[in-house]
């Protein structure tokens, strides 16, 4: 996460792909591989400059906004030291680093049915502050937690590199006609209003057609998400 280590990274980028500026710059699965080595005050330190310099290259034209792509420290429970991160101290270092209009506007998380725990389980804390401008806190789960603090999720691993082709998906409830469909249609129902877009890797023009039998259906219902 050193400044100059995401100059070079930045700059590379740039270069290989031949624009003058990136849409959204991601700082990957830096909690995953510092959390657990450094601790909370200096992954916290590290984060923030981290921040500064994405800040300064927005100002600069380099990068419109920034974001944190994850792989498990927004999925963890709060008592699992030193992988547990909490959205709501993430974004009060952009603003301390950015202002109120700071430009982390994106996380990125797993999402599918073998991995719920961005919308299914609460173990985000967050705090609003009622028209008497008394704070309250609130255990909310990830997207809700997004929602509240501004910031847009984009969803990976729908079919976790293919490893969810071996989960069948109940006919009943999925009616696409392929399996890979019947799962991008369960991550496309996600109850969330943060949620951005998903992302899903294929190599094979037959695979992308067959995806795409997920849009010819309308959303899930609540109540049937939760039921599979």
């Amino acid at each position: 996460m050193h400044p100059a280590f995401l100059e070079d990274q930045l700059e590379r980028s740039l270069s290989n792909l031949g624009l003058q500026t990136l849409d959204l710059l991601y700082l990957h699965n830096a909690g995953e591989s510092q959390l657990p080595l450094i601790g909370y005050d200096a992954f916290y330190k590290r984060l923030a400059q981290a921040f500064e310099f994405f800040e300064s290259k927005v100002a600069a034209g380099k990068i419109k906004s920034y974001g944190m792509a994850t792989w498990v420290v927004f999925r963890a429970r709060p008592d699992e030291e030193k992988l547990y991160l909490p959205l709501e101290k993430v974004v009060e270092i952009a603003e301390k680093v950015g202002g109120k209009n700071h430009n982390l506007k994106y996380i990125q998380v797993p999402i599918n049915i073998m991995m719920p725990e961005a919308f299914a389980q609460k173990w985000q804390e967050t705090t609003s502050v009622d028209e008497k401008g008394v704070h309250r806190k609130q255990i909310v789960n990830l997207v809700s937690a997004a929602r509240q603090l501004n910031v847009q999720v984009i969803s990976s691993a729908p079919l976790l590199q293919g490893s969810m082709m071996q989960v069948p998906m109940p006919t009943d409830v999925f009616k696409c006609a392929h399996l890979g469909a019947k799962h991008l249609q369960f991550i496309r129902s996600t109850p969330a209003q943060a949620l951005l877009t998903t992302l899903v890797g294929m190599k094979r023009n037959r695979h992308v057609k067959m995806n795409l039998e997920a849009v010819s259906y309308t959303h899930l219902t609540l109540p049937t998400i939760y039921s599979v």
